[in-house]
């Protein structure tokens, strides 16, 4: 009986490490950085995912078709050019917030699923993605400043 009782106590300590540990690496994989928009009345945060690469880029958010309102996703490019995005893969809408090399947002499109050739108005060296109407209800606007801090 008593044997049965350990054994069974290990199990559950082996299953709840397994679980801490996944969680933890689904966390550090997901999230990399934080993305923090200086409005005139606070800072907002963001927790998303990093987008760095051409394969990355090419994914985006396709498939998520559940984002909490702290998420998003921050598109990174080596020079500041202009960018097309598409919503066509989409199962979200999203805010699609351009920012330029000196760190500020020039373009904000609420973007609807299926929307296609949504072009920034000049150079940007980020994207940030976020549910659709964020920017409008935290007041994030044409010359808000951004950081972001890998995580």
């Amino acid at each position: 009986m008593m044997n049965n009782l350990i054994k069974t106590s290990i199990i559950i300590i082996f299953l709840l490490v397994i679980i801490f540990i996944s969680f933890q690496l689904m966390i550090g994989k997901d999230y990399g950085s934080e993305v923090i928009f200086h409005t005139e009345s606070k800072n907002i945060t963001f927790f998303c995912n990093i987008s760095d690469t051409s394969e990355l880029r090419h994914q985006g958010l396709s498939g998520v078709t559940y984002l909490p309102s702290d998420r998003g996703m921050i598109f990174i490019y080596d020079l500041p050019t202009v960018k097309t995005y598409t919503m066509k893969n989409m199962q979200i809408p999203l805010d699609i917030i351009f920012i330029n090399d000196q760190q500020k947002v020039i373009q904000i499109v609420e973007a609807e699923i299926g929307m296609e050739n949504i072009t920034s108005i000049g150079p940007v060296l980020y994207v940030v993605e976020i549910n659709k109407g964020l920017s409008s209800k935290y007041d994030i606007k044409i010359g808000t400043s951004m950081d972001f801090i890998k995580i």
